[in-house]
């Protein structure tokens, strides 16, 4: 990558792969958040194949509408990630409804496989 972008600019040293809203200014400047989390490779696949396209998760970050998720798959008996890995964007959230207190249920899509970024030395699954 040649120049940095929006989104790399607004990144904390020391906090790789996470992003911060400058000042707390993040929505109103287009950018959002970019959260980094593990995928078991049962819920990775589908999510890879068109299959899963929501997730349930403790809100534990702030999750938002719009908000990016970096769901690298994660070998649990091994501990280790695989190297594969999804680029997802939030596109609804659902809290209450039945849904216990911190929990969320984030609906997401991909932007094809273009919109997949080159990360750190990951490459995009297949």
């Amino acid at each position: 990558m040649t120049g940095a972008t929006e989104l790399d600019e607004a990144r904390q040293p020391g906090t790789p792969g996470i992003v911060r809203s400058t000042a707390g200014l993040g929505p109103a400047l287009g950018l959002h958040t970019d959260h980094e989390l593990k995928a078991w490779p049962g819920p990775f696949s589908a999510i890879v194949a068109g299959l899963k396209k929501a997730e349930f998760r403790r809100n534990d970050r702030g999750f938002r509408t719009g908000d990016w998720l970096l769901l690298r798959e994660w070998e649990p008996d091994s501990r280790q990630y695989t190297g594969r890995w999804r680029h997802v964007q939030v596109t609804d959230m659902t809290a209450g409804f039945g849904i216990p207190d911190g929990f969320v249920m984030m609906s997401f899509r991909f932007h094809g496989a273009q919109r997949q970024r080159k990360r750190r030395g990951f490459t995009a699954s297949a």
